[in-house]
């Protein structure tokens, strides 16, 4: 009887994590289904200026709350979760604040870059976006923790079709650039009211007394890994991913940074989504393989697999991929015609790594990833600025591509040999 009901709590928890799956998918395919009809609606400066302004505000959003979101399911008692979801809110709205001069540079900046149309305005919605997008990641994490999968799963759901309608009606009313950057903000921000009117809404926060302040600098202490080792690495990440977009807009223009925004949102939203899949079946099975020792034996097998297959899409897709682009996005998004077939080399090597990525938090191999989008991050702005030197945007794309493909195949192998290491010192 009780293998029976274990079994049935076992079924129950793969269910959720196949709800909250199956909704972050279908939220990534509509997002990259509607593209097609966006890019028939708006200029390729647009999607520059749109571009980046979320890569700004995505890169900032990952350091507000310090990553403390990620502790609250971690907490066992109800009463310090909730304690913990206060201090991460506090710290999200403080952070809200302290984003305004981030906001008054940005704007003087603009100023002196006229090509970026559309943001003058809509720049100062960024505390806003911080605020509530941040207070959205801590009542989701709550909601996790409490398992009411389904509201996060419906809120998932509908984050896509918020964003999704309002930027197909700001692109008919040609509002362009402020329309896809709102439609980005409500669709971030999406869910949170019906989140808080849970369990862990406002007033059963702190349950109705006077502020815990001592246990809440208790608990900060506790799970002050996170905004020491995860906030560092999130943040370069998140900025390594988007920096591509960023400069080039203001080393080139936001025409050039909208053409390339597109092509990567459409060869990586695949790839992301077969790379999550396997991700997860690697991170299912690594608490038996590591008792077995079997781990570096699986991690090799799907590496290779992987490997294979991306070089299979990247060799093929070399020679199809700009033509078969070109038709779904307009010829306004083809670029000089050569964009595609060198974004997907950047892909095909994002795709290997990033599956197997998810072992480094099951062998304390987190400075691993911190270590890989630094250097990430550092030669993806070298080879934009020599591009930039050069006058040349195809020059610039070509460069920050294999430097993408390069680093994240360096970093594979660097993953492999962490994980082997690793196994030893656990045998020994």
């Amino acid at each position: 009887m009780n293998d029976l009901r274990q079994l049935l709590r076992a079924g129950g928890a793969l269910r959720a994590v196949a709800g909250l799956s199956s909704a972050t998918v279908v939220g990534q395919l509509l997002l990259a289904g509607v593209v097609p009809l966006l890019t028939r609606l708006y200029t390729p400066a647009a999607f520059g200026s749109f571009s980046a302004f979320s890569g700004m505000a995505m890169a900032l959003l990952v350091a507000s709350g310090l990553r403390y979101d990620l502790a609250i399911p971690l907490e066992r008692r109800d009463h310090n979760a909730r304690v913990l979801l206060f201090g991460t809110l506090m710290i999200g709205a403080v952070f809200a604040v302290v984003s305004l001069p981030v906001v008054v540079m940005v704007d003087v900046a603009l100023d002196r870059f006229d090509g970026v149309a559309g943001l003058d305005g809509v720049v100062w919605l960024l505390p806003a976006f911080l605020l509530f997008a941040g207070a959205n990641r801590a009542y989701t994490a709550l909601a996790v923790r409490d398992r009411r999968f389904g509201d996060v799963a419906r809120t998932r759901v509908l984050q896509a079709p918020a964003t999704i309608i309002i930027q197909l009606v700001g692109g008919l009313a040609g509002l362009g650039a402020p329309a896809l950057i709102i439609g980005f903000i409500i669709g971030q921000t999406a869910g949170l009211f019906s989140l808080m009117r849970g369990p862990g809404g406002p007033r059963a926060l702190i349950g109705g007394g006077p502020i815990p302040w001592r246990r809440l600098r208790v608990l900060w202490r506790r799970h002050r890994r996170f905004p020491r080792l995860d906030m560092p690495a999130a943040f370069t990440d998140t900025l390594a991913a988007y920096a591509p977009t960023i400069l080039l807009t203001f080393l080139f223009s936001p025409a050039a940074a909208g053409i390339y925004a597109v092509h990567q949102r459409l060869l990586l939203a695949p790839a992301g989504i077969l790379g999550q899949a396997v991700g997860q079946v690697l991170l299912g099975r690594v608490r038996d393989d590591k008792a077995s020792g079997e781990l570096t034996a699986r991690a090799r097998r799907i590496a290779g697999v992987v490997a294979l297959i991306a070089a299979a899409i990247a060799v093929v897709g070399f020679l199809v991929v700009d033509p078969l682009l070109a038709a779904v996005i307009g010829t306004d998004f083809a670029g000089d015609g050569t964009y595609a077939r060198f974004v997907l080399l950047g892909v095909a090597g994002q795709f290997v790594y990033s599956p197997l990525s998810v072992l480094l938090g099951a062998t304390n191999g987190q400075h691993v990833n911190l270590v890989v989008h630094v250097v990430l991050l550092v030669a993806k702005a070298a080879a934009l600025w020599w591009g930039a030197a050069r006058g040349s945007v195809l020059d610039a794309v070509i460069a920050v591509s294999v430097v993408n493909g390069v680093v994240y195949l360096v970093a594979t192998v660097w993953v492999l040999v962490h994980v082997a290491a690793f196994e030893r010192r656990n045998r020994c």
